[in-house]
């Protein structure tokens, strides 16, 4: 039309020569608010964020790394809104990208353009089935790791990995993506080998369920129903769809555990000694601190609330014994790892007193070959007492 000039992508200015130039606006929708209509439909209006702070909130991680700007942020609360939303995003050309609880430090989730739809997967935290005779658990994925185990902690049961330090926060489904490791990790290895099933939204909005809860007349104890959909889906950073569901091994927990900590003067001896233990397979968790974290350490300070609480949670945990190894941790306070080099941490877990001591003994004895000097276990005691309450717990 002679005259129609075009600003952006909103207002259309329509000019009209006549007795009289009539000057006319018409405001027409951009692709963000159309689609933001469409996914308010879907997931309610108060679970579709918009506001440019918040949109910067969520698409950044703890690397604080350059990132672009999600164009929404969706909240759902089920697998359907989510596999609808999905759907609706990836029709309309937006690129989709989950979030579990903010903890990743590898850019995992962050929008790498900004006609993204960033999914924020906290509202699906409900814990769906604990099937104590087959020995899986089904959880949504946007299920914290803390709230999991304390759940499972009432009957007596654990999954294999249970989670990372930071499981206050992080989620299921953020571990998966990242195949997470830490706790339990030295005997059970990363989360990926605790998982038996997914349910998966894929771009386009299919809902795909994989391992033997496929097949109707199943349940899902097992993974490998054919071949080894679940795989796919694990250590991906969510590229090849979004995780709704997730179910994962149980075991019973480990009656008996054993705590031990060494010092080392340099790297190099402390790595043999890790790797010699790991060989062995007897530590569910063995972990290391350099001289910057062990120093971190000593200089953070703690509160007195919070010391009192850690010695507090080890000795009611372990009865006398715990009461014990409270006294000593108190004892050994902020000093814990003054003057030490590298420091190496571990934690066995057994049905017996007897096998988790034979464990302990074995690594000892390794750690010694290698140079190491025993150092108070304060720091595996307090992990373990309160796995997901942040390391300044470990401060007394």
């Amino acid at each position: 039309m002679p005259g129609r000039t075009w600003t952006g992508h909103a207002t259309a200015q329509a000019v009209c020569h006549d007795k009289e130039k009539i000057r006319v606006s018409v405001e027409t929708p951009t692709e963000d608010a159309v689609l933001v209509r469409q996914l308010q439909q879907i997931v309610g209006n108060e679970h579709v964020l918009t506001d440019k702070r918040q949109r910067a909130f969520y698409s950044t991680d703890l690397s604080f790394r350059p990132a672009e700007m999600a164009a929404a942020v969706i909240r759902p609360d089920a697998a359907v809104p989510l596999a609808e939303a999905v759907a609706a995003a990836t029709r309309a050309g937006y690129a989709v990208v989950a979030r579990g609880g903010g903890m990743s430090y590898t850019s995992g989730y962050t929008p790498d353009r900004a006609q993204s739809i960033l999914i924020d997967m906290q509202r699906m935290n409900r814990i769906l089935e604990i099937n104590a005779e087959d020995m899986y658990v089904t959880v949504e994925c946007g299920c914290t790791w803390k709230a999991l185990y304390e759940a499972l902690q009432e009957k007596g049961l654990r999954t294999p990995y249970f989670g990372p330090l930071s499981g206050k926060y992080a989620t299921v489904g953020g571990a998966l993506s990242q195949n997470s490791l830490f706790l339990g990790s030295g005997v059970h290895h990363t989360v990926a080998e605790s998982v038996l099933g997914l349910k998966v939204v894929l771009g386009d909005g299919t809902i795909v369920q994989t391992g033997s809860g496929a097949h109707k007349h199943a349940n899902p104890f097992y993974r490998h129903f054919g071949p080894d959909m679940t795989g796919i889906f694990t250590a991906d950073t969510g590229a090849f769809g979004i995780k709704a569901e997730a179910t994962l091994r149980l075991i019973q927990s480990p009656p008996s555990t054993a705590y031990m900590s060494f010092k080392f003067d340099s790297l190099a001896a402390m790595l043999k000694a890790q790797t010699r233990i790991a060989r062995l397979g007897i530590a569910s968790e063995c972990y290391g601190f350099d001289p910057y974290y062990n120093s971190g350490f000593e200089k953070q300070g703690i509160t007195f609330k919070e010391g009192l609480s850690v010695v507090g949670k080890v000795a009611r945990k372990g009865g006398i014994r715990g009461i014990a190894r409270a006294a000593k941790m108190a004892m050994a306070g902020q000093t814990v790892l003054r003057n030490v080099p590298y420091s190496l941490h571990m934690t066995f877990d057994a049905m017996t007193d007897l096998v988790a001591n034979e464990h302990q003994e074995a690594a000892a004895d390794i750690c010694l070959e290698e140079g190491g000097t025993e150092i108070v276990n304060s720091i595996p005691v307090a992990f373990r007492a309160q796995p997901f309450a942040g390391v300044r717990t470990v401060l007394l």
